[in-house]
């Protein structure tokens, strides 16, 4: 064929990781209407090339054209609005849904389940496929499901469909005639797409050629279709950015009406509620209300006026009196109590117009002076008092003492007497006596606590040193002997802390934690922020110093040994077959360790495990790849079940029993039964021997 009739052209296409060169200057030629064929082994390179053409991969080097035209995939979404549609191996499909829903599943915008059912229908009958648009995928046969995909990459306008192993879902359970005919029909349709698409336009293969070697453009309406794409994409950002300003406003009228609600209530808390009343000329009612008020407002301050000066008057009065008695009193003058006829009759005796002059009392002033002198050292000590008394409560509370402060604020007062010191003198003595009492138990409890709060911390930080030795067994128990060397499977990277730190790193964690539970309110809350602050992973991550830094690493068995290496988990990948290899072979050492951990103390690791995998060998024929998973098999006591079909003898040599299925009548009822088996093991150990087990069950909270 001509290259200028290619669909696809593939130029110098290398693409390396690390030191293994999976592509090196790959050229490659795809045309319209034909169905190509790339094979090879495992780990040569063909899903790596096919994902560069389907944009998952980037290659390092090299150019793509797409009808002529080069072009720059970077991603599936690349691909697809080039026409370039990927089925992978294992289907992406979601069980519970209808063919329909797993087709427009992940589409942007507003979608309608009816008119994309119709147009999934109409795909079907255009290219014969035998699929119900509203039928689920769980009631599905392996072709039906394949044929799902097939419609979903046609569905997002792919002309060009890559199928990755599209043969290894036919194992034993799909194994019918009709079943593979089928398939095979749908891949034809399928790939005949592109000749069909332009004879759509109105283009022979012929003609195309024709204009093609004239340098006559090509019409293509797509163009029309991506500028009204775009069109729409616009308009649905403007729509979101006019609903998210809405959204705004709403928000700020929310908050108005909010503090005029906030506003009234307070308004109507402090001078009650508004009540209306009738009144049929309001503006008279005003000024009649409003002269009353100012009267009454005049009266009341005459009678202000007149009652200080009355209380005047009485302080004057209250004044003498106090400084006559007081007078007497210091000077020694005894004032007999008498009767109201007694004061009568002297009274009587007294002439009417002698006057006291108080002058002629001797000592007066000093007596007076005295008596200041008195009266101000006692204001200082009941002062003094007084002070003394708010700070002791006040002491109290800040201990959180605040039923004892309360009862001497209450209880004590300023002594009148000298019986009332003494009174006071005794309580305060008890109180003194069990405030010391309450403070050796108080300092007890200190100590006591601050011993548990040791004991605590040093409990958690034993809990992260057990999980550290776990962990650290990891990479041990995975490890086998290959070409005479120890090479662990699975490899674990932690950045710990000192050890010298550990303590101190938990006493800070557990006082964090300590001082946030008590800003909850709510005892459940409070609880269950604790119990998850002290769930086996917040205690780890505490002795380590950064938990993303923590690195999973997977052994990748290459066919040339000196190319074999570790990947990071997330970057452990290669062909199909070999990174269906790593995860298997990651899949039983996790198994082996899980086992470990709730293994006898006798039992010295071996421990019987059995796990099944279903058709593994679709992608990983190689015996290369499944050398390392044998030699873990083996190491770890597991036993490894596998239904499949298509494995090649090096590797169904490696298994003990070898059963072969095959079709018989029975009761007039075709069933599959054994037709012939194989064995290195004795006919009696081959018998079935029922297995007690329980399931171990993990708690990851203290």
């Amino acid at each position: 064929m001509d290259n200028k009739n290619a669909a696809v052209k593939m130029r110098n296409i290398s693409k390396s990781f690390g030191t293994v060169k999976a592509n090196d200057k790959i050229w490659l030629d795809i045309y319209r209407g034909e169905i190509l064929a790339l094979l090879g082994e495992n780990g040569s390179g063909k899903t790596t090339l096919m994902n560069m053409l389907s944009g998952i991969y980037f290659p390092d080097e090299g150019e793509i054209f797409i009808d002529d035209k080069e072009v720059v995939i970077r991603s599936p979404k690349d691909a697809l609005n080039l026409g370039i549609g990927m089925i992978h191996q294992h289907f992406k499909l979601v069980d519970v849904f209808t063919a329909t829903e797993n087709i427009v599943l992940g589409l942007e915008g507003k979608l309608d389940l009816a008119e994309a059912g119709k147009k999934v229908k109409e795909i079907c009958d255009k290219y014969g496929f035998d699929i119900d648009p509203n039928q689920k995928i769980y009631d599905m046969s392996v072709s039906q499901k394949q044929t799902v995909e097939i419609v979903k990459v046609l569905y997002r306008g792919a002309d060009i469909l890559i199928l990755d192993e599209p043969t290894s879902a036919l194992d034993e359970k799909n194994a019918d005639v009709h079943d593979k005919e089928e398939l095979l029909r749908h891949y034809r349709a399928a790939m005949g797409k592109c000749s069909t698409a332009i004879a759509r336009r109105h283009f022979t293969m012929e003609e195309l050629a024709a204009k093609e070697a004239q340098g006559e453009a090509v019409p293509n309406p797509d163009d029309a279709l991506r500028a009204l794409e775009q069109e729409r994409e616009q308009a649905v950002q403007q729509e979101k950015a006019a609903a998210e300003e809405l959204e705004a406003q709403n928000a700020l009228m929310n908050r108005l009406q909010g503090s005029i609600a906030h506003g009234k209530s307070q308004i109507e808390e402090k001078y009650g509620a508004f009540e209306a009343f009738d009144c049929d000329n309001p503006e008279q009612f005003i000024v009649q209300h409003k002269n009353y008020k100012d009267s009454i407002a005049g009266q009341i301050k005459e009678l202000e006026k007149e009652q200080k000066r009355q209380t005047e008057k009485m302080q004057d009065f209250l004044v003498m009196e106090k400084d006559l008695s007081r007078i007497v009193a210091k000077a020694g003058i005894e004032v007999p109590e008498a009767s109201e006829t007694e004061n009568a009759d002297t009274m009587a005796g007294q002439p009417e117009d002698t006057d006291i002059n108080v002058a002629d009392f001797s000592g007066y002033e000093t007596v007076q002076k005295e008596f200041e002198k008195l009266c101000a050292l006692e204001v200082r000590k009941l002062e003094e008092f007084l002070k003394k008394k708010d700070k002791l409560t006040e002491e109290l509370t800040a201990c959180d003492a605040k039923e004892l402060a309360l009862e001497i604020k209450m209880s004590v007062h300023v002594p009148k007497d000298i019986e009332a010191v003494k009174q006071l003198k005794s309580r305060l003595s008890e109180t003194n006596t069990l405030i010391a009492l309450e403070k050796e138990r108080v300092s007890k409890g200190i100590s006591d606590m601050e011993r548990i709060k040791d004991n605590f911390e040093n409990r958690c930080v034993q809990i992260c040193c057990n999980i550290k030795t776990e962990l650290d067994r990891l990479p041990k128990l995975s490890s086998i002997t290959m070409d005479n060397e120890v090479i662990s499977i699975i490899g674990l990277s932690v950045p710990y802390a000192k050890e010298s730190d550990y303590k101190e790193r938990m006493a800070a964690y557990i006082d964090e934690t300590v001082l946030m539970a008590e800003s909850f309110d709510n005892t459940q809350e409070r609880l269950k922020y604790i119990r998850n602050r002290l769930s086996w992973k917040r205690l780890f991550a505490v002795i380590v110093t950064d938990m993303n830094a923590i690195r999973v690493s997977l052994y990748k068995r290459e066919r040339m040994k000196d190319q074999s290496r570790y990947l990071r988990y997330e970057e452990a990948v290669g062909s199909t077959g070999q990174s269906q290899g790593i995860y298997i072979q990651f899949l039983i050492a996790v198994i082996h360790y899980i086992s470990s951990i709730n293994a006898p103390a006798d039992s010295a690791g071996v421990l019987g495990k059995t796990i099944f995998i279903d058709n593994p060998f679709g992608a990983a024929k190689d015996i290369y790849i499944w050398e390392p998973i044998f030699k873990l098999l083996k190491t770890n006591h597991v036993q490894l079940i596998v239904p499949a079909r298509g494995a090649t003898p090096a590797i169904t040599g490696r298994f003990d029993v070898n059963y072969i299925l095959g079709q018989k009548l029975v009761h007039n009822r075709q069933q599959t039964v054994v037709v012939d088996y194989y064995s290195r093991t004795k006919n009696e150990e081959l018998e079935y021997t029922r297995m007690d087990y329980e399931q171990a069950v993990f708690d990851f909270t203290l």
